[in-house]
């Protein structure tokens, strides 16, 4: 009876032991470049990154990771996506030009019609003199074109409107 349960006790510790080390020989594999060929290739598991790195904010932001734990798997998770990118190539020009052309669009509409605070960048109504988000004091806005004056000018940098006759009226 007793060399049985030894038996039963040298089989449990070798699967133990497989289970504990099958990881870090693919890790040192990974990092040795000689992945297996079965793994995703190297688009897909940057996909895979890149929605583990989204799941992980919005879990983060939802309450369901804890900050110490989201402060280790976070850098890892970018890590591992900037080392998958930079094999990718990295360096997409037309994605770059798409994105400034979206930047400057975006730029060139918004104008002065929506005003934002100056601190913290939250949208702000042309009435309110105080940011809602920050509390921040916010700059006075031009009634005619709607940009940013200083409370102390009389007329407006930008079109010359007067702005004497907006006290009261800030941003």
């Amino acid at each position: 009876m007793q060399l049985g349960s030894i038996f039963i006790g040298l089989a449990l510790a070798l699967v133990v032991a497989i289970a504990v080390l099958d990881p870090l020989v693919r890790a040192r594999r990974a990092r040795a470049g000689l992945a297996p060929a079965s793994g995703p290739a190297p688009e897909e598991r940057y996909r895979q990154v890149l929605l583990a790195l989204r799941d992980l904010d919005f879990d983060f932001q939802t309450g369901k990771v804890e900050p110490a734990d989201y402060e280790v798997m976070r850098p890892s998770l970018m890590a591992e996506a900037a080392e998958l990118l930079e094999a990718l190539g990295g360096h997409h020009p037309d994605l770059e030009a798409a994105i400034e052309q979206q930047v400057a669009e975006r730029r060139r509409t918004s104008g002065g019609d929506a005003p934002h605070c100056g601190a913290c960048g939250a949208p702000c109504q042309r009435e309110d003199r105080f940011c809602t988000h920050c509390g921040a004091k916010l700059a006075a806005l031009c009634r005619e074109c709607g940009r940013p004056a200083l409370e102390e000018d009389a007329f407006c940098a930008f079109c010359g409107s007067a702005l004497a006759s907006q006290e009261g009226a800030n941003s």
